[in-house]
């Protein structure tokens, strides 16, 4: 916030702006500035992660996934499913696995919709129901056509 004071010099009038440097300023534009790097935040630990698991790294990519997987991140939620379902830094846990593809699937994560659809037709980590095997795939296919259709909104657009 800046505040307009007149300073007189020399009998002239100039306008002046003094930054007002109280707590509160203080604190919203420190507060606007976290609000800016967070995001980059958290995609700097979703690129390491990928980094690591492209190395061969589970250890590294599970430690970048697991706290973004944590607070919500369906894209690292997904991922430590399929960690856990190949044993990858971790292990193999069937449970796991369907705790990790149901939260992202529950974001609306198309792959952790089918994956979780295929735990239920088969019973890998949850009871086997051919009704809630039903339900994902249905979800993972319904959002799969909405990506497919603003892909193609976008190709036409940039026609």
């Amino acid at each position: 916030m800046i505040k307009k004071t007149e300073w007189k010099d020399a009998g002239k009038n100039i306008k002046h702006q003094k930054p007002q440097t109280n707590f509160i300023s203080l604190l919203y534009r420190g507060g606007f500035i976290l609000a800016l790097l967070l995001p980059n935040f958290a995609a700097a630990g979703f690129e390491e992660g990928w980094a690591a698991y492209q190395h061969q790294d589970y250890a590294a990519a599970l430690r970048e996934w697991q706290l973004l997987a944590e607070q919500g991140d369906a894209i690292a939620q997904n991922n430590l499913g399929v960690m856990y379902d190949k044993g990858q830094g971790v292990a193999q846990d069937d449970q796991a696995t369907a705790k990790w593809f149901r939260l992202a699937a529950e974001h609306g994560n198309v792959s952790a919709q089918y994956f979780l659809g295929n735990m239920y037709r088969s019973g890998q980590g949850v009871p086997k129901d051919e009704q809630e095997a039903d339900k994902w795939h249905r979800l993972a296919k319904q959002g799969d056509e909405k990506r497919k259709n603003l892909l193609g909104v976008e190709s036409e657009i940039n026609r």
